[in-house]
C-alpha cells in the first residue's frame, strides 16, 4: 500500500511560531492584536497554513512599502 502523508493544513501555536521564526509570546501578541486569525478545535487553538501565508505576505508588502518610503 502506497501511503502518502497528508499536507499540513493547520499548525499548532508552537508549530506556527516555529514556521514564522518568532517566539510563542510574540505570536500570541499578534493574535491578540488581530493580525493573525486562529481556529479553535475544542480547547486547542490552531492557525491555518493559508493564514500564515497571508500574514507573511502582508508583512512582506508592508516591509517593501516602508523601504520604498525611506
Amino acid at each position: 500500500m502506497n501511503e502518502q502523508a497528508l499536507p499540513m493544513i493547520r499548525a499548532t501555536i508552537t508549530e506556527a511560531a516555529q514556521i514564522l521564526r518568532i517566539c510563542r509570546a510574540k505570536l500570541y501578541q499578534r493574535i491578540q492584536a488581530g493580525e493573525i486569525a486562529v481556529t479553535k478545535d475544542g480547547h486547542r487553538r490552531y492557525i491555518d497554513i493559508d493564514e500564515l501565508r497571508r500574514y507573511n505576505a502582508a508583512l512582506s508588502a508592508r516591509s517593501r512599502k516602508e523601504s520604498a518610503a525611506a
